[in-house]
């Protein structure tokens, strides 16, 4: 994939090298102080201005016949040819050894048939991330902070529960269509109550017991260090879908790219503006 990038990068850098010496060549070769920009013949000017190009022969230089020098295409060929090595080489390395990491996993499980019989499953989706900073050591395993707990009824629709951290915050949408969020806290009692959502009578022992398991299983998911759970009050247990990953911080190569360009143009202005001939030839003009 990279010989996409260089071969065409290498054509036009040679391209642009060819002709930026045959300009020079030919301003070297002529028979008289030229406009370092133009090549017009400055001999006798009034002013320092080309009446060519427009330019100030004080800014852009006058070369005289045997001058040695770069005309600004030139320069910018070889400032842009330079540079592009050293950016290209410099974002490498801050991508692959600098670059901020994003270590994440994701895990599934459900807990089937419960004895209640008042609801089909309840479904647990945890997932989690952390940050791994350049020179720091990568984390020996990444446990999910958020749960989302969906319950399947026996008919309606199915509610959400979202858990969030450590300490067991939580929200959800209650049958009034209104949104109950609690910064911590999450227990049976806050379950049943999410369970009335779905218009589940929560009365019973067996769903006091449901919703307590169902809370065990939250704090096991978010846990490092889980406690063996087994969830007496279902008849079925699944899990699935687990997966565990790494990916660089996605806006790093863009950001990159940005100040790069930025300091491209800048040195580029730089250095074409350079004067490209002799200044003591102005005291012969």
């Amino acid at each position: 994939m990279l010989c996409l990038f260089f071969i065409p990068a290498a054509i036009l850098v040679v391209g642009a090298i060819g002709f930026g010496l045959r300009q020079h060549d030919q301003r070297a070769a002529s028979n008289g102080p030229v406009c370092g920009k133009c090549g017009y013949c400055v001999r006798g000017l009034p002013t320092f201005i080309c009446p060519e190009c427009g330019s100030d022969v004080r800014d852009v230089g006058i070369i005289v016949p045997g001058t040695k020098t770069f005309g600004p295409i030139l320069r910018g060929v070889i400032w842009t040819a330079a540079f592009a090595l050293v950016a290209v080489a410099t974002t490498i390395f801050i991508i692959s050894d600098l670059d901020p990491v994003i270590h994440s996993c994701q895990q599934n499980e459900a807990l089937l048939a419960p004895r209640s019989n008042l609801y089909q499953r309840v479904d647990f989706h945890a997932y989690g991330s952390r940050v791994q900073w350049p020179f720091s050591q990568p984390p020996l395993a990444v446990t999910p902070q958020n749960v989302d707990v969906t319950l399947t009824p026996n008919a309606g629709n199915s509610i959400v529960l979202h858990v969030t951290g450590y300490r067991m915050g939580y929200d959800y949408v209650n049958a009034a269509g209104k949104t109950v969020r609690q910064a911590s806290g999450l227990n049976a009692d806050a379950v049943r109550d999410w369970m009335k959502s779905a218009k589940i009578d929560t009365s019973s022992g067996e769903v006091l017991a449901e919703a307590r398991d169902i809370v065990q299983f939250v704090q096991d998911a978010t846990s490092p260090s889980p406690a063996a759970t087994f969830a007496d009050t279902f008849g079925g247990y699944s899990t699935g879908g687990n997966w565990t990953g790494s990916a660089p911080w996605q806006p790093a190569f863009p950001i990159a790219c940005l100040f790069w360009l930025v300091v491209w143009i800048i040195g580029l202005r730089k250095v074409t503006r350079t004067p490209a001939g002799n200044r003591d030839a102005l005291k012969s003009v």
